[in-house]
């Protein structure tokens, strides 16, 4: 049985949960890649569809603290 986690993510990581890459010149794509990968073990990670705008509040996929735009994804522990 699927367990699915709603969650708020950066510009990066729904660049990267949807398109595979980021590239914006710097290693914010690394980074977040291997947030996700430390936060979110044994889970697949969907992207979703809606924007909450801006938020001050951390991504919940890579855990940066960089304030911005956030959407929606999901966690499905597999």
């Amino acid at each position: 049985m699927s367990e699915f986690i709603e969650l708020m993510v950066c510009e990066v990581c729904i660049h990267l949960l949807a398109n595979g890459e980021y590239v914006d010149g710097t290693d914010a794509a690394d980074k977040a890649g291997q947030g996700m990968a430390k936060r979110w073990q044994g889970y697949h990670l969907i992207p979703g569809s809606d924007d909450f705008g801006y938020c001050m509040s951390s991504c919940e996929g890579c855990g940066s603290s960089e304030h911005g735009n956030r959407f929606r994804a999901f966690a499905d522990k597999f």
